[in-house]
């Protein structure tokens, strides 16, 4: 027996270096392609990169929050954000300064824990934001990152909690299908984070909704969305990088809220997992009048809400489409100030088309053609009208009849007879 512990010890090392070392190569892998172009085919699975912007850090410089505070705009309530049947008093703008992208906040009231509470039982006081005051957030690019990559395209899911939001504005059963969050995600965050261009970029997915893995409880029809939640089947997919032990403690699932995220009243973890923030699923919970969550240790399988619970992070999911490149965006600029249009340029004999000089975005149009000048006519062969474009100075050209005589009468001196001649 003593002879074989040696060897028994060795094999065991030998084990464990492997594993650290299979570890980091997974992770060296890894690529960060944020702030640079990068074709959708090239990426895989943990690899991040920037596509869209959503508003994120909390502007913190006196001098500059100053200057955003002096330009004049009209706010917005939020709407959907409620208590009970009431909506709460928080309005936004967003706002361009010296060519960056901001959201101007305004906290009238706070903001319930649960859609149907008091704005006394909140989160946003806690986290220091304040009823009365107004808060600025710059807008900054999405960091999403590869979950896999399949033949028509690339799973993908922020790497930040982008917001916080309710999954239904009661307590009540209710399915994937017909959320408010599913909603929201194809409207206010969709056209918030997205120019047409990226909009583009993103597939429309058939949304498969399980049931609940211990109960049964059923979460409603599949659906086609372009933006969704991750179901608890994906959140222990380990050819998404997760473990696929739903109940243990991955730190791949974990995530952190962006300050925006956090000022909406995102719950926020303190001690042992600090700063880490549990993250809505789309799959029912135990019963239909809750959800699964992934929890702020990375727990998938023993955390679920309320579906009214309005502090739970959104942490968004789409299948990018494989043949398309992704970069940078200065999308939010031109969404809220309008686009930097170049000049006009032809690209065939129907089309013209301009380039934002700010985000890239392309605007394809057909031509603007004037009323058309006659160049060449006579009375008897047919004549040339070239139009113009207005915008590009594209021509086309249009054969016209001749134009025929002008007669006119021409008597002769003793008016005894006349006869008449063409004038032209």
């Amino acid at each position: 027996m003593k002879l074989m512990k040696k060897p028994l010890a060795i094999l065991l090392s030998v084990l464990m270096l492997l594993s650290i070392f299979a570890g980091f190569n997974m992770t060296a892998q890894a690529a960060n392609y944020q702030g640079v172009e990068v074709s959708a085919s090239n990426l895989t699975m943990g690899d991040t990169f920037e596509m869209g912007m959503y508003p994120q850090k909390k502007v913190e410089n006196s001098d500059l929050i100053t200057a955003l505070s002096a330009i004049e705009c009209t706010m917005t309530s939020y709407g959907y954000i409620k208590k009970s049947t009431e909506t709460v008093d928080m309005s936004y703008a967003d706002i361009v300064y010296s060519g960056e992208a901001y959201r101007k906040v305004y906290i009238g009231e706070n903001r319930p824990r649960y859609t149907g509470g008091n704005s006394s039982d909140t989160y946003q006081t806690e986290n220091g934001y304040i009823a009365g005051n107004t808060y600025y957030f710059k807008y900054e690019p999405i960091v999403w990152q590869v979950l896999a990559k399949e033949g028509d395209g690339v799973y993908v899911m922020s790497r930040s909690l982008l917001d916080s939001q309710d999954f239904y504005h009661k307590w009540d059963s209710t399915s994937w299908e017909s959320s408010y969050l599913r909603t929201w995600l194809s409207d206010d965050f969709y056209n918030a984070a997205f120019s047409g261009a990226e909009k583009a970029k993103i597939n429309v997915c058939n949304i498969s909704n399980a049931g609940n893995h211990s109960s049964g409880t059923g979460a409603g029809s599949d659906t086609a969305d372009k933006l969704w939640l991750l179901s608890y089947n994906d959140a222990k997919n380990s050819n998404y990088g997760f473990s696929s032990n739903a109940a243990s403690y991955d730190t791949a699932r974990r995530a952190q809220g962006t300050d925006y995220a956090i000022s909406q009243g995102l719950f926020v973890r303190t001690g042992e997992y600090e700063g880490n923030s549990k993250w809505w699923l789309r799959t029912s919970g135990y019963y239909a009048s809750r959800r699964e969550c992934v929890s702020d240790s990375g727990d998938a399988d023993s955390d679920e809400a309320n579906v009214y619970a309005a502090d739970i992070g959104v942490r968004p999911a789409f299948k990018l489409n494989l043949n398309v490149k992704v970069s940078k965006s200065d999308s939010a600029v031109c969404r809220i100030a309008g686009h930097s249009w170049g000049i006009w340029m032809k690209i065939d004999e129907s089309n013209h088309q301009h380039t934002c000089s700010v985000c890239g975005e392309e605007e394809t149009t057909a031509h603007a053609w004037n009323d058309g000048e006659i160049t060449t006519a006579s009375c008897t062969q047919p004549g040339v009208k070239i139009y113009t474009c207005i915008d590009c100075g594209a021509t086309k050209d249009e054969t016209i009849e001749p134009t025929g005589h002008d007669w006119e009468s021409v008597w002769s001196t003793n008016r005894a007879k006349h006869w008449h001649k063409c004038a032209v």
